[in-house]
């Protein structure tokens, strides 16, 4: 038998390897400490957008203050400042556009939102009510305050603790025309003559649900 040819038993002068000439899969790059840091930020802020997306659940706080993308992008800056860092384009693009997402969130799940019936009018509670409302979160525009049940009492053991009464504190989500569904009560405590004290006790929440204002 005739022996193989050069070309078949072996590489010709100067041929190399394909495998030898493949560069490397470049390393991804190591995240600094203010990246870590402001992932961690901005991820429990989209736990907050998902919860608002799936309940329609929002922060008076947010509702007060509207959806304003500033105080997320000055928690990033400060996320990367603590590392003497200067945040990335990317990552205040990444606030504005989740400030984006929580607002048309808002915006959608209101569609879906209604108010509660209401029970019968307490306008002393109700004013006692908005008062408190107001303390807690200065700067709110509450638009009504409603009771949706009438008086309900806790005991301890047998001896009457307290009368309450449920409400609804409905609040503007502010540069929108939207509102905030807000669980609030009045309560007074029992007093030893078998009445009930003239003051009023609150407790009102922090997170409401998105609504038509009407």
């Amino acid at each position: 038998a005739s022996s193989p040819t050069p070309a078949s038993t072996e590489k010709t002068q100067g041929e190399t390897s394909t495998a030898s000439t493949t560069p490397a899969a470049d390393a991804p790059k190591e995240k600094t400490k203010g990246e870590v840091q402001c992932e961690h930020t901005l991820l429990g802020t989209l736990q907050h957008v998902g919860e608002l997306e799936r309940t329609g659940d929002l922060s008076v706080s947010i509702a007060s203050a509207g959806f304003s993308a500033e105080p997320l992008k000055k928690n990033v800056t400060s996320c990367y400042a603590g590392y003497n860092e200067t945040p990335s384009e990317a990552a205040l693009a990444e606030a504005d556009a989740m400030n984006t997402r929580m607002r048309e969130a808002a915006l959608e799940s209101a569609k879906k939102g209604k108010l509660q019936d209401a029970a019968a009018p307490d306008s002393a509670a109700e004013a006692a009510i908005k008062k408190d409302f107001l303390d807690k979160h200065p700067g709110s525009e509450v638009k009504r305050v409603f009771m949706t049940s009438a008086w309900k009492t806790n005991y301890n053991g047998l001896a009457v603790r307290n009368r309450y009464k449920d409400a609804i504190v409905v609040m503007a989500v502010k540069d929108t025309d939207i509102c905030l569904r807000v669980p609030a009560n009045a309560a007074q405590a029992a007093t030893t003559g078998g009445g009930f004290d003239s003051k009023w006790k609150h407790d009102i929440f922090d997170k409401g649900r998105v609504v038509p204002c009407k």
